[in-house]
């Protein structure tokens, strides 16, 4: 059954029964089959790591025209290093921002920026700080995720937002 490993082995099956002596007569009323797995690693338990995005601003009261800084902290967990890892944050229309320290992989798209990091060491933390000014009043929010190809162990815990006014 080690065909089976990782995949679901129950569905469609076939079972034969040949007659191989003449004069022989034999019944077959009914059968079924059940394969489980008992030992198969969850999803979890199969992601290589636990990603995870905090952010925060700072003031979270301004003018128009004064500075906000959203700061983001990724972080991965492990088990394993992470690796092509992609931050996606979406700014407010009405704001202009700047990078502290400005990121080699950033590619701004209007108000979308996507940060690669590329590689986040076990137990490890990148952060980076996006200033922006709103050019008018009211209250404004910014929402980030963070992924990879890779499954992550805990996908709840790839979004992160700060509001500010």
């Amino acid at each position: 059954m080690a065909a089976f490993n990782g995949v679901n082995g129950n569905g469609v099956w076939q079972l034969y029964v040949i007659n191989e002596l003449s004069n022989n007569t034999a019944t077959l009323d009914c059968w079924s089959l059940f394969i489980s797995a008992s030992n198969a690693p969850t999803a979890a338990e199969r992601a290589p790591f636990d990603l995870s995005l905090t952010m925060s601003a700072d003031p979270i009261s301004t003018v128009v025209g004064t500075p906000v800084f959203l700061n983001l902290t990724a972080s991965n967990a492990g088990p394993s290093i992470a690796t092509n890892v992609v931050v996606i944050q979406s700014l407010p229309p009405v704001a202009v921002f700047e990078f502290h320290p400005q990121p080699r992989d950033c590619f701004p798209v209007r108000h979308q920026l996507e940060l690669q990091s590329g590689t986040l060491d076990i137990e490890s933390n990148a952060t980076i700080s996006v200033e922006v000014v709103p050019a008018s009043t009211g209250l404004l929010s910014s929402v980030a995720t963070i992924g990879s190809p890779a499954p992550d162990s805990n996908p709840t815990n790839n979004t992160a937002s700060a509001s500010y006014s």
